[in-house]
């Protein structure tokens, strides 16, 4: 009974071992699933006016100076008040476009250089000085953080949500 045991709890260090392993292999090197994850956190503002969309090299004419339209061409509709779809990243630009009520965003390019490199993504969005301020924090293989302002749409500009809005 008690070399049953042992090779019991022995099965279970190994099993518990190789789940690690996995986990640090998936992330870093070959991916047996999505770990990719999203959080999103509001400081007195509606959480469920928050949307985010992601894709692919899908940025188009989009300028800082706020003279074009922005535009996304293709990528998803992956948080809208909620997760909607889980986030898929891969090689080369990952372009985010974010709105708040439909009336501020951002968009940012985060470029990932292994397409097995799986990421968190962190959104943090407050209201200072009548200004609607995001951060972003992306934890993995390419850091990345930045802190800045929202852009207000102008009367003339619009975001191209892809289906599902």
């Amino acid at each position: 009974m008690k070399n049953v045991a042992k090779i019991l709890v022995a099965v279970c260090c190994v099993f518990l071992v190789v789940l690690l392993v996995l986990k640090r292999v998936n992330r870093d090197y070959i991916t047996f699933w999505n770990a990719n994850s999203i959080s999103v956190t509001v400081d007195n503002l509606d959480e469920t006016k928050v949307k985010i969309i992601a894709g692919v090299s899908m940025l188009g004419d989009t300028h800082p100076d706020d003279t074009c339209p922005v535009q996304c061409y293709g990528g998803k509709l992956i948080y809208s008040g909620s997760l909607k779809e889980p986030l898929i990243s891969d090689y080369g630009e990952n372009d985010f476009i974010i709105t708040y009520a439909d009336s501020y965003y951002c968009a940012f390019r985060h470029y990932i250089f292994n397409w097995h490199y799986q990421h968190g993504h962190y959104f943090h969005f407050s209201r200072k000085s009548g200004k609607i301020l995001i951060s972003v924090t992306i934890k993995g293989q390419n850091n990345m953080y930045f802190a800045k302002n929202m852009n207000a749409l102008k009367p003339w500009q619009y975001i191209r949500y892809p289906k599902g809005r």
